[in-house]
């Protein structure tokens, strides 16, 4: 616990001391939920008829919310450019002589970045959103709770799939020239602009193969009331936190043994 709060402070720090990015930031979050909310209100006003079981009224709650949980999410980005730039200046070294797990290191170091945007994004975006914005609240107060524990699991979904994309650079020391595809795949694959409900059956099928839906659909379908058993949503997103850190650690065992420092 020390550790992390040591980790969340230099994060607040950090945040304190580019002023400007963070003015940047916040108001860059504020434009894009209203774009959202404008987009589906416009839509909606229209008469656009969506399939998918998903009332059109909640579009504009979905695609609103969906940018705070973006930004959010976006926390774990760092991590693997964080391994890269390590990998590339000779530096991993450093940070395995540590005498922490590397992958537990690596988790509270990027969990205080999490912390940190939910603290100075995540609120005063969900604020915005409720009060000027006027999207629909949760739909019970126990939805409310458990779409935070959503948004957690969420995030230990996309750290360590960011990780596992990261220890990628320890073999190829360069992960620049495919993370643009893997982030297509995530955005497309994980219901971030278009609950999946509305793609065609087959796509749909093959979609809720991959854990992605869960970073996004599962915590918007827990807010707005429209899950059919939340208790069975988060069980599912529990599973794939277990199933991706298994994955990291074996990964780790095997980099571990292969660590290729470019530089240093």
């Amino acid at each position: 616990m020390r550790v992390l709060l040591i980790f969340i402070r230099l994060a607040y720090q950090q945040a304190a001391i580019y002023r400007f990015e963070f003015w940047v930031r916040i108001g860059g979050v504020f434009i894009m939920m209203y774009g959202m909310l404008s987009l589906w209100k416009t839509l909606s006003m229209q008469g656009v008829q969506l399939g998918g079981g998903i009332p059109l009224e909640q579009m504009p709650t979905y695609g609103t919310i969906n940018i705070i949980i973006f930004s959010l999410l976006s926390a774990a980005y760092s991590i693997r450019h964080y391994v890269a730039g390590q990998v590339r200046s000779g530096k991993l070294e450093l940070d395995l002589l540590k005498p922490v797990n590397f992958i537990n290191f690596m988790l509270l170091r990027n969990f205080g970045e999490f912390i940190t945007g939910l603290l100075v994004t995540g609120i005063p975006g969900l604020a915005f959103a409720i009060f000027v914005l006027k999207v629909q609240l949760p739909a019970q107060p126990i939805n409310a709770l458990l779409f935070v524990l959503s948004l957690l699991l969420a995030y230990l979904i996309f750290f360590a799939f960011n990780l596992l994309v990261g220890m990628v650079a320890i073999v190829s020391l360069n992960i620049s020239s495919y993370t643009w595809a893997i982030d297509a795949l995530v955005s497309f694959a994980s219901g971030m602009v278009v609950p999946l409900t509305l793609f065609p059956d087959k796509l749909k099928a093959l979609l809720y193969l991959l854990p992605f839906y869960n970073l996004y659909q599962s915590p918007l379908q827990i807010y707005l009331g429209s899950a059919h058993n939340i208790y069975q949503v988060l069980a599912i997103q529990l599973l794939w936190v277990v199933v991706l850190f298994l994955c990291a650690h074996l990964a780790w065992r095997i980099m571990d043994k292969k660590v290729q420092i470019q530089g240093g």
